[in-house]
Parts: C-alpha cells; sequence; structure tokens
C-alpha cells in the first residue's frame, strides 16, 4: 500500500491556488480602481483559511469564486459566505462541458473510464433554491491565463480524485499541457455563470 503524505499533497494544493490568487488579487485591484469602487476589502486567502467569527456580517457583498469539484462540503463553503454578509452572496462558477482537448486528455489517462458530465452551476442553483433561497443567475465568458506549472498541478489535482497519479500519469500531464501552452501560458476559454442570492 502507498503512504500518501496529506500535508504535502494539500501544501502542494493550496500552493496553487495562492499563484492565482495574487494574480486574480492584481486583476480585482485593478477593475475596482477603473470603476471608482473605493469601499471594498479583498481577504487574499484561501476560504477555509478565514476564521469567519472574525467577518462575521461585515459585508453588503461577499463574492468568490469556487471550483465546487474540491469541495466535499460545498453547502457548508455556501453557509459560510452568507455568515460574512448582511447582503447578498455571489459565487462565479463553471458552466460548461468539456472541450475537446479536456475529453482527449481524460481518455489518455483514464482510457474508457466515463468520464464526470456536469455542469456545476445547476448544482449550486439547485442546492441553493432547496435550502430556501431564490437565486439569480447571469451566464458570462471568460479567458484564464495561468502558467504551465500551475495548470499542470490543476491537472495532477484533478485526476487525483480519479485514479493514482503515476510518474506515466505526470507524463502524459505534462505533454498534454505543454502542447496547449503558447510561451510558458495555457489560454482558456470558457463559459461561466454568475450566482447572487440574499444573505439569510
Amino acid at each position: 500500500m502507498q503512504e500518501i503524505d496529506f500535508e504535502e499533497e494539500w501544501a502542494e494544493r493550496f500552493e496553487a491556488r495562492r499563484e492565482l490568487m495574487r494574480k486574480d488579487y492584481e486583476i480585482v485591484l485593478r477593475n475596482v480602481e477603473e470603476a471608482g469602487i473605493e469601499n471594498f476589502e479583498i481577504i487574499n486567502r484561501t476560504w477555509q483559511e478565514v476564521d469567519i467569527p472574525d467577518i462575521a456580517r461585515r459585508y453588503d457583498l461577499v463574492i468568490t469564486s469556487t471550483v465546487i469539484w474540491m469541495f466535499k462540503d460545498i453547502w457548508e463553503q455556501l453557509q459560510r459566505m452568507e455568515q460574512a454578509s448582511k447582503g447578498c452572496c455571489c459565487l462565479v462558477t463553471g458552466s460548461g462541458g468539456w472541450d475537446g482537448e479536456g475529453e482527449k486528455l481524460w481518455h489518455e489517462v483514464l482510457g474508457d473510464l466515463n468520464r464526470p458530465d456536469y455542469q456545476e452551476y445547476p448544482l449550486i442553483y439547485n442546492l441553493l433554491y432547496s435550502k430556501g433561497r431564490l437565486p439569480n443567475v447571469r451566464m458570462i465568458t471568460y479567458t484564464s491565463e495561468r502558467s504551465v506549472d500551475n495548470m499542470m498541478t490543476m491537472k495532477r489535482i484533478f485526476f487525483d480524485k480519479y485514479t493514482e497519479v503515476t510518474p506515466d500519469v505526470e507524463r502524459i500531464i505534462e505533454e498534454h499541457v505543454l502542447e496547449n501552452s503558447d510561451g510558458g501560458i495555457c489560454r482558456n476559454e470558457g463559459r461561466a455563470a454568475v450566482i447572487w442570492w440574499d444573505a439569510c
């Protein structure tokens, strides 16, 4: 039986997210400056690191970008948003299916195993609705940019949910990411759902 160092594994996951957070932070600062918004605060930490009692009911609007496949307890995370808000909550999550390259990589790594086929936003919408919330949804298009290293880490984290990430799997991921990068950057266009609702 292979021994797994969970502390090291989670440290790698959070470091990958921190790289994205630094880039997101710069983009948000630029956007709020352009919009002339002055009354805001960015909590530049992973959501799991935030001590909710310290920020309970502090904000008129709480916004987060959430990748739901990373959470086993997504309802708990939504409730944490509501606890921090005295007004509205807003979540941005994926709405698209698999692109051709994602499907190709899935089959290269896992063969004929059926891939998960769901869109995140209906799950969030339905969960909120089932809990008595009346969510609103707006669809947007976006372009994301990640470094090659960050994209490889993200792919390893994803495939780790379905199989052991062996050196062969690492090689397949690396080849795929490098093939789909330009100048050390991976760009992806997609659609996302912006979901907002009144905090309870």
